[in-house]
């Protein structure tokens, strides 16, 4: 299944066309912090989600809380390390994975 996996799946944003869903997934087996993961929907059906890469998800802290602004340029985040969360903001441009899902757009 592409989204509600076993693992905990949550926070989920779209995007003003409904055609892609972002959200964090804490995977229990085996543990993983919070990783931010996308889905687009074709056809009715949302397909398999993917962890998006860096910089926006990092191996050393949780990322949660994915928001895209209302024109799909912008993708802002939390990233949390060592007790303290701070937010990023880039260009979905930027990020190949992310970008190729409002390709059909």
């Amino acid at each position: 299944a592409p989204l509600n996996t076993p693992d905990s799946d949550a926070g989920p944003s779209m995007n003003v066309e409904e055609t892609v869903v972002l959200f964090h997934r804490n995977r229990r087996n085996p543990p993983m912090a919070d990783k931010i993961f996308a889905s687009r929907k074709v056809e009715g059906k949302w397909q398999e989600a993917i962890r998006l890469p860096a910089p926006i998800n990092v191996t050393h802290s949780g990322q949660y809380g994915p928001r895209l602004d209302p024109d799909n340029t912008y993708l802002y985040w939390t990233s949390h390390h060592r007790g303290q969360g701070n937010l990023y903001r880039i260009k979905v441009s930027e990020v190949p994975a992310l970008a190729d899902l409002f390709s059909a757009d």
